[in-house]
């Protein structure tokens, strides 16, 4: 999910409008599969649904296989989106250490499920949090013994604004 680089999309489909859905938080954009940025389809996340993570109290997502964007107001939660597929891919948030922070305010877990498409078919993955006990992550219905066995099964990379300074900054930075 590319969002820092919608400008460089040149140029853009000449039916935009039908590939615009309104979320309440905002707008889901969505380009055609020829706008292949990488050609790394080896997975691919085809539905995220969301409940009760951060300020969403239920979302489900479906995604085209092309570039998928989101639009919409500061602090709608579009950020909370891209966190809610990190966590999916890696057990664990990119901002928060701690797994309660990720509870929506008043409830008591959240969960998240998503499907993707890999060379050897669909796979359905779903993690569960509630605070105090043992967190649930499950790979097409079977738990983990150890959450470590996750980790690189998808992969995923999160490039933020601060990355920039990586490489416009000297490399004491680095």
């Amino acid at each position: 999910i590319l969002c820092g680089c919608i400008q460089l999309l040149r140029p853009l489909p000449a039916r935009l409008g039908d590939q615009i859905r309104c979320l309440p938080w905002g707008l889901f954009l969505q380009w055609p599969q020829s706008y292949d940025f990488c050609n790394m389809r080896d997975t691919v996340l085809d539905h995220l649904h969301l409940l009760n993570f951060k300020n969403h109290p239920e979302l489900e997502v479906d995604f085209s296989p092309g570039l998928n964007a989101f639009v919409g107001k500061n602090g709608a939660g579009k950020t909370n989106v891209l966190d809610a597929i990190y966590y999916l891919c890696t057990t664990k948030s990119y901002f928060h250490t701690t797994d309660a922070d990720h509870v929506r305010h008043g409830e008591t877990f959240f969960a998240i499920r998503g499907l993707f498409r890999s060379d050897d078919g669909p796979v359905k993955v779903h993690c569960a949090v509630q605070p105090g006990q043992k967190k649930s992550f499950r790979v097409d219905d079977s738990e983990y013994a150890r959450l470590s066995d996750h980790i690189g099964r998808f992969p995923v990379v999160v490039i933020s604004p601060s990355d920039r300074d990586l490489l416009s900054e000297g490399s004491a930075l680095r």
